[in-house]
């Protein structure tokens, strides 16, 4: 979703190797040697130093051809009859509690796959599999070009935050510097939801 921005940041410094780990397991940044990670949901560990970048908005996606082959949705309740295409994050696989008209409303879903990345959720529901429920920016270019339909528009996760952190370091390489504030000024133009000040 974010690969444009690293195509960005290679051509404006191109003598800077960036080395882009996509995951959604925890990763360790020290054990590790990560500089930078994009981080979505709650932070775990205090000791990071953490930025606010942006805050999403998650809505219910599905393919014409599922909605074609088993009927859109009417009513909330009415998910827990359709096959869904469920997102496990390293804290498990995310509930679908969702603000609606009535409030918050939770409903039990099951699928025939779990993925533990959300382009494999994505590609996964662009094939038809289910509805999903991903954010709206890492769909955005398929419901531009028909490939995914939002179902139950009025239901969404608000108010996913969005965080870069690194580990705390008092001498920040400047190549991790120059990537860092291209990120911080950048990322806020490209997600949904409401833009966070730099903190």
């Amino acid at each position: 979703m974010l690969t444009d921005l690293f195509i960005a940041f290679s051509r404006l410094h191109p003598q800077i190797r960036v080395e882009l780990v996509v995951t959604s397991r925890r990763v360790n940044l020290i054990e590790e040697g990560i500089d930078l990670a994009l981080r979505a949901g709650k932070l775990d560990d205090s000791s990071l130093v953490a930025r606010k970048v942006a805050v999403a908005e998650l809505g219910l996606y599905a393919a014409p051809s599922y909605l074609e082959r088993r009927g859109a949705p009417r009513r909330f309740p009415e998910l827990a009859l359709h096959a869904c295409v469920l997102h496990k994050t390293a804290s498990g696989v995310m509930p679908w509690r969702l603000a609606g008209p009535r409030g918050v409303e939770h409903v039990e879903v099951t699928g025939p796959i779990v993925a533990d990345d959300l382009d494999t959720v994505r590609l996964l529901t662009v094939d038809g599999l289910g509805i999903a429920l991903m954010p709206d920016v890492v769909v955005r270019s398929d419901v531009k070009r028909g490939a995914l339909v939002r179902v139950l528009p009025a239901y969404a996760l608000r108010g996913a935050a969005f965080h870069l952190v690194s580990v705390p370091l008092r001498h920040v390489p400047v190549r991790v510097k120059l990537l860092r504030d291209f990120l911080l000024a950048e990322i806020p133009k490209r997600l949904a939801g409401t833009p966070c000040a730099v903190e």
